[in-house]
């Protein structure tokens, strides 16, 4: 799994990815998506078995959140790359401070969008969520909604739509 700041920015990503594949591992890339218009990068697709594209939540929170005004533009553009080369993709949500109704939101975009999976996971104050983390972090009781819901939605979308949820924060 390759992460933290944006992968395709990482020099030596095509010889880790190559390398890997042919390794048999199973390779994950997680990324807000606004690298995969170049062509290096949608090569860089065959060695890879599931795309994580960073969505936080709806148009105005996403971009808000991202700190410009296209970044949900950017990400929908990277999930039309994705579909074109038919590549195994999901999104991958930070819970935060928002309306529980986002999750059930998620799901149908995610359907819409060809997605394969919904990833959920609380918010990390670091990067940009220092500066925002009062307007991000979670009660404990939204933590329990968002795992109830969680559980709910996980049944409702079985069969269309697989779905996880990382429960413990990594402190």
């Amino acid at each position: 799994a390759v992460s933290g700041g944006d992968p395709f920015l990482y020099h030596d990503l095509d010889k880790l990815l190559k390398y890997t594949f042919a390794a048999g591992y199973y390779n994950s890339i997680t990324t807000n998506g606004g690298l995969l218009k170049s062509v290096r990068n949608q090569e860089l697709l065959q060695y890879v078995n599931l795309v994580a594209v960073s969505i936080d939540g709806y148009k105005e929170e996403h971009n808000f959140i991202r700190n410009t005004v296209a970044a949900f533009d950017h990400m929908l553009a990277a999930l039309e790359v994705l579909r074109k080369h038919k590549t195994n993709f999901g999104l991958i949500h930070m819970l935060h401070n928002e309306p529980i109704e986002v999750l059930s939101w998620l799901c149908e975009f995610a359907i819409a969008e060809k997605a394969g999976l919904v990833h959920l996971h609380p918010v990390e104050i670091m990067g940009r969520a220092n500066t925002i983390a009062a307007e991000l972090e979670l009660t404990e009781e939204m933590k329990h909604q968002f795992y109830i819901l969680f559980q709910y939605y996980k049944q409702k979308y079985d069969g269309k739509l697989k779905m996880q949820l990382d429960v413990i924060h990594r402190d």
